[in-house]
C-alpha cells in the first residue's frame, strides 16, 4: 500500500497536466426547481451535485457555473493508475489530498507563474465524506508594460474530496474581497449534496425527475 501511495503522489504531475484531454464524464447542468443540478456521468460511476440559488446558469466555460453571480468550478481529476482511493484509510486519503494540493500549488507557481499567498487548509466531514478545504491569496499583479493592476481573481477557495478513482474539486475563484465565510457558505452546501450512482446515469431520465 505504501508503494501505491508514493506512485499516486508522484503521478499527479502527469495526470493534472492532462486535464485538457477528453473528459471521461458527460458533464451537464440541469435546471431544477430551486436552482440546478450538475451531473458527471461516467461509464463506471456518476455523481450529482445540487446547486441552489435564485440565479444558477452556465458561466460560458466547461465545468463553470454562475451561482447568484458568483463563479463556481467543479472538476474531476483522475487519480494516477486508476486506483479506487476511496478504499484507503482516512490517513492515506489525507496524504493523497495533501499531495494533490501541493502539486497544484507548485503548478500555479512554476507553470502558470502565478504569485500566491500563504496556503491554509481545513479538514471537514460532510455526509460522512472527508473534504480538504484549502485557500490562498492571489496578490495583485500589474499588467505587463504598464503600471495598472490586472483584473483578476484575488482569493482562491477549493474543496477537494476523494470520489472512487477521482479527486472531486469544487472551487470558488473570488474576484472581489477575501471573505472566507462567504466562500464557505457557497461551496459547503454544494459539497454536502454529493450523490453517487453506479454506472452511467441516464441524464434524460434524471432530468425529467427534476421537472
Amino acid at each position: 500500500m505504501r508503494i501505491f501511495m508514493v506512485l499516486i503522489l508522484l503521478g499527479f504531475s502527469r495526470i493534472c497536466l492532462a486535464q485538457g484531454e477528453d473528459n471521461p464524464f458527460k458533464v451537464v447542468l440541469l435546471k431544477a426547481k430551486k436552482g440546478a443540478v450538475m451531473v458527471f456521468a461516467g461509464k463506471k460511476h456518476s455523481l450529482t451535485l445540487d446547486i441552489q440559488g435564485d440565479a444558477v446558469k452556465p458561466a460560458g466555460q466547461p465545468n463553470f457555473v454562475l451561482v447568484n453571480e458568483k463563479i463556481v468550478q467543479v472538476s474531476c481529476i483522475p487519480i494516477p493508475g486508476g486506483k479506487d482511493a476511496s478504499k484507503c484509510t482516512i490517513d492515506q486519503q489525507q496524504e493523497i489530498l495533501n499531495g494533490y494540493v501541493n502539486y497544484e500549488m507548485d503548478y500555479f507557481k512554476k507553470e502558470l507563474k502565478l504569485a500566491t499567498g500563504d496556503l491554509k487548509k481545513e479538514w471537514l466531514v460532510l455526509q460522512g465524506r472527508q473534504y480538504l478545504l484549502w485557500y490562498f491569496d492571489v496578490p495583485k499583479q500589474k499588467v505587463k508594460g504598464s503600471g495598472e493592476v490586472a483584473k483578476q481573481t484575488n482569493f482562491q477557495v477549493y474543496m477537494s474530496a476523494i470520489w472512487f478513482d477521482q479527486i472531486l474539486d469544487i472551487n470558488n475563484p473570488v474576484l472581489d474581497g477575501k471573505d472566507l465565510s462567504k466562500a464557505k457558505a457557497l461551496l459547503i452546501p454544494i459539497a454536502r449534496t454529493l450523490k453517487s450512482y453506479e454506472g452511467e446515469l441516464d441524464i434524460e431520465a434524471f432530468s425529467k425527475k427534476l421537472e
